[in-house]
């Protein structure tokens, strides 16, 4: 929803800001606390959003839950809207923090309403009577459609909406309501005006039945359709409609709206002769022509107002530029950028000092495999393996080399003491024999078992996707549709060493 957003504002020609508030993101966001709740009203009071977007969760509001006695069981229904009086602690809590929810989604209409924000759009399922069939047949379940607070929403001049998925482009028709600060107009497809219902309390409208009315298009549409009529609202401009009232939506031949298409013909494959090409050679050195490219960057990032005077300086101990390459990120627009002025100096290891959070990229990591419990022991030096004393010599040699290149460094163990004190612990070092025919050979510091060192270091940003399996998921699509594709893997020398560590006083080292 937020890229929709940011899509739809660039075409309008702003910017958006999107701020989601979600406990998935981020752990810290918990509405079910009153101080977090009462921190955002406050944020609406003070104007400092222009639309507002709600979608509280509706798992205690589920009419799925009426159709059996094989799962759990109702917790409330329109004569118990807050949760019947005899529920097990579970059931109670579950129904205790929909109501939460349900209230604070209400007081932030009710604010909207008022006039602190532009737009505002509040979804949740269809309000849809009575039960027709089941066990429960008769029986109405709660519905957050039924609180007070909305009612008093649309006294103020708020209108609500409904519509099925399935015109949006979904393959099911989820009945779904929107309520709704928008003056402008309404696809054909998205119905008008409260929820009726016949006097045994069965749904009578305004929503059809799904067979009656079902367009299955582009899934994203209605993303799309409600990022369109916020920014136009904040804008003051009109969405694009056709004029049957249904959306406009860009087709994939829309170049205006795909921004990500690259411009001229592109080849897949082909026929013929190999196709060849020369890299830049030097050596480490490297061609003639890495300079000019660093002073055309440096040309290019003043033109656009990121300046630097050591824009081209290498730090002592480092072989990146890294100043040059945060200002690239900067002129990219890349949030995750500051860490690489930090590398100059050093980056944390993660126990001392925590890992620094990235949460315009990543959401918030909550729990970790490797949990430090307090009653377990970190010991200070644990013997290595036994691989280490067969390849004593290697592990030896190695490690003369990379002192030799700085990446590690040689003192006795006195000093090592003296300079780390109790913040330090010797690891168990493995041998493992990558490759027997070449006898390829690869050092491990074990920092997990005994010294319980990775224990400690919470990384704090989580990355679910992509990784290897989408990766090669990827891949067999491209297989199977018969497009050439093709992945590169590299594997440089020392790079996991190539970085600085931190080492103010009292630093743990491993």
């Amino acid at each position: 929803m937020a890229a929709s957003i940011k899509r739809a504002a660039q075409q309008h020609g702003c910017e958006a800001t999107v701020h989601c508030v979600d406990i998935s993101r981020q752990a810290r966001v918990d509405l079910a606390t009153s101080k977090v709740r009462n921190f955002y009203l406050q944020q609406l009071r003070d104007g400092l959003y222009d639309a507002v977007l709600l979608s509280p969760p509706c798992s205690s509001f589920s009419r799925a839950v009426w159709a059996n006695f094989r799962g759990p069981r109702p917790v409330r229904s329109s004569l118990f809207p807050r949760g019947y009086k005899k529920l097990t602690a579970v059931e109670r809590d579950k129904a205790i923090l929909g109501t939460l929810f349900a209230d604070f989604a209400g007081e932030v209409a009710l604010l909207v309403a008022q006039g602190v924000a532009t737009f505002l759009a509040f979804e949740q399922r269809e309000d849809l009577g009575a039960l027709k069939k089941g066990p429960h047949r008769g029986q109405r379940p709660a519905s957050m459609w039924q609180w007070p607070q909305l009612h008093h929403a649309l006294e103020k001049g708020l209108r609500t909406v409904a519509f099925h998925q399935a015109s949006f482009g979904v393959p099911f028709p989820k009945p779904t309501r929107l309520l709704l600060k928008y003056n402008g107009p309404l696809p054909s497809f998205v119905f008008e005006g409260r929820p009726t219902f016949a006097d045994d309390g069965s749904y009578e409208g305004p929503l059809p039945a799904p067979s009656e009315h079902r367009y299955l298009g582009d899934r994203a549409m209605l993303c799309r359709w409600l990022a369109e009529i916020l920014v136009s609202t904040c804008s003051a401009t009109a969405p694009p409609t056709t004029s049957s009232g249904r959306l406009q939506v860009p087709t994939k031949k829309d170049l205006s709206y795909v921004t990500n298409e690259p411009e001229g013909p592109r080849t897949v494959g082909g026929v013929g002769d190999p196709r060849t090409f020369r890299m830049a050679t030097g050596g480490e050195e490297g061609c003639y022509t890495r300079s000019c490219m660093r002073q055309m960057w440096r040309t290019w990032l003043e033109k656009r107002g990121i300046r630097d005077e050591k824009l081209l300086t290498v730090t002592e101990g480092q072989p990146l530029y890294l100043r040059l390459l945060r200002a690239l990120l900067e002129a990219a627009g890349d949030p995750d950028r500051e860490f690489l002025l930090r590398a100059e100096e050093g980056l944390p290891v993660g126990i001392l000092e925590p890992l620094p959070r990235t949460p315009h990229v990543c959401e918030e990591q909550s729990k970790w495999a490797l949990e430090n419990e307090p009653w377990e022991e970190s010991q200070a030096w644990v013997p290595n393996y036994s691989s280490q004393k067969e390849h004593a010599d290697f592990v030896r040699t190695k490690f003369d080399e990379d002192v030799e290149e700085g990446l590690m460094e040689k003192m006795t163990l006195g000093e090592f003491k003296r300079r780390y004190g109790e913040h330090q612990a010797i690891a168990v070092l493995a041998v493992i024999v990558e490759d027997e025919a070449t006898g390829k050979k690869r050092v491990i510091h074990d920092a997990t078992h005994g010294v319980r060192v990775n224990h400690r270091v919470l990384c704090r940003d989580k990355l679910r996707a992509p990784g290897a399996r989408e990766k090669k998921q990827l891949l067999r699509e491209f297989q199977a549709s018969g497009i050439v594709a093709f992945s590169v893997a590299g594997d440089i020398q020392g790079l996991k060493g190539l970085r600085f560590h931190y080492c103010a006083p009292g630093s743990i080292l491993v």
